[in-house]
């Protein structure tokens, strides 16, 4: 986050650095493992689900919130090609009709808030890279929700709605395999 941080260094004040330094990880974490376990106890994986994406969209300032932020959810595919530049992941429906399939994350909300008077950029930039750590360091919780004799591994996607589709690596019974994070993904152009 820090070196993120360091490439808004001109359009970020002292003081939304030191709040996007202080959000809290781990708190964070322990919220999106708590809705990921709700989510596969009432929504177990469809048995045709080869892929997994966790897609985010930008949630429209309402009375509530009043600044467009970036939310997370978690949908699985029949589907799923590596050279389709993500259309795969319009079959993704195990999660469609769940009550749990958009977690609340507020250090999403937060980031947003942060980031809303410098560019939509800056959000998107944040959030992705903060949604990626959240997903990499949920791969073992996953890892155990899936059934391996049917499949030897999943590709696990993190994408924008409306924008690029990331291959994070492919989930095997040891984990997170051959990581496909480019050292760009994490900033803007």
């Amino acid at each position: 986050m820090a070196s993120l941080i360091k490439s808004y260094d001109k359009q970020i004040t002292p003081e939304v650095s030191k709040a996007l330094r202080g959000i809290d990880f781990q708190a964070t974490f322990d919220h999106v493992k708590l809705w990921f376990d709700a989510l596969i106890e009432s929504c177990p994986y469809e048995p045709d689900t080869i892929a997994l994406y966790f897609g985010m969209y930008d949630a429209a300032p309402d009375d509530d919130i009043p600044y467009e932020y970036t939310q997370l959810y978690l949908d699985g595919s029949s589907k799923y090609s590596e050279n389709d530049e993500g259309e795969w992941a319009g079959y993704c429906s195990w999660t469609e009709e769940s009550d749990y399939r958009y977690p609340n994350v507020p250090a999403m909300q937060e980031i947003g808030k942060l980031c809303s008077s410098i560019s939509n950029a800056c959000n998107f930039s944040f959030s992705q890279a903060f949604a990626a750590c959240l997903i990499i360091e949920l791969v073992p919780t996953i890892v155990r929700t899936l059934d391996f004799q049917r499949h030897a591994r999943y590709p696990i996607t993190l994408g924008h709605d409306s924008g690029d589709l990331y291959l994070l690596g492919y989930l095997t019974p040891d984990g997170l395999d051959k990581p496909q994070i480019p050292y760009s993904f994490f900033y803007r152009k």
